[in-house]
């Protein structure tokens, strides 16, 4: 999994997400992605669009981002699956939660 931070302003910081998001994806960038979270004060965009996976260590990793930016009143939003991808999403019943939008 490959996370790089795409552009940022003064409300918003757009992440893209590469590769397979499943436990080995989510070990390899967690530590990087929650501590950016926790000192990060604005939303957060992910570009999902590369994507092409997501197990259930990756909707944690999404669930604990998205504790991480509330805490800070903040937050995340996943934008782009691709269709299988998004599946996954629905049938876990997190569409609401993660709140999909356009990239800024």
């Amino acid at each position: 999994m490959e996370m790089k931070i795409v552009s940022e302003n003064e409300v918003n910081l757009v992440l893209a997400f590469k590769g397979t998001l499943d436990t080995n994806g989510s070990d390899s960038i967690a530590h990087w992605f929650y501590g950016l979270l926790n000192d990060i004060k604005k939303n957060v965009v992910i570009d999902f669009s590369g994507v092409t996976y997501l197990s259930s260590a990756g909707i944690r990793l999404l669930l604990s981002g998205t504790k991480l930016t509330l805490k800070n009143d903040f937050k995340l939003y996943i934008s782009e699956p691709i269709p299988d991808v998004l599946k996954i999403i629905r049938m876990a019943g997190l569409e609401q939660l993660l709140l999909f939008t356009s990239i800024p």
